[in-house]
């Protein structure tokens, strides 16, 4: 009987030790990762920022770019409207740098929203961390801890 009774205290103490680590891992989780729209926001607002947000400004060089070339196109364009007497054509291709720049920024919020999504798995990788659907007493759905155990 007391071989039993120590089994089964080693068990519970096993399994409070790994449910505390995994409790510390979702609370380090819950700290470290990088809220999606809050990303996309910034990058709305100035381009680079957002991306810097969600840990990886090199995922945002090329829409900014894209962007940027969109707006050089666009004031070469309206600077040669007086210069030549094609009006139509330079307003067209206005027109198209207003619509790369357009392209380029909602290159970067997308961007920028799925840079934070990415960060956030590679966080709960790192931290073996597997979060699932549960169903809570009022029978919402929320987000809890998985236990795993492998011998």
């Amino acid at each position: 009987m007391k071989k039993v009774i120590f089994i089964f205290f080693n068990t519970l103490f096993f399994v409070s030790i790994v449910f505390s680590q995994q409790i510390n891992n979702l609370d380090r989780y819950n700290l470290e990762k990088k809220e999606p729209a809050l990303a996309g926001v910034l990058e709305a607002i100035v381009p680079l920022v957002g991306h810097a947000y969600a840990g990886d400004i090199n995922r945002g060089v090329v829409p900014t770019l894209i962007s940027a070339g969109g707006l050089v196109l666009y004031f070469i364009s309206l600077s040669s409207i007086s210069l030549t007497s094609d009006f139509s054509s330079s307003l067209s291709t206005a027109s198209l740098g207003l619509l790369i720049y357009a392209g380029g920024r909602i290159y970067g919020i997308v961007s920028a929203v799925n840079t934070a999504n990415d960060f956030n798995k590679e966080l709960k990788k790192k931290l073996n961390l597997s979060l699932v659907p549960i169903k809570n007493p009022k029978g919402n759905l929320v987000v809890g801890v998985s236990l795993k155990f492998d011998f």
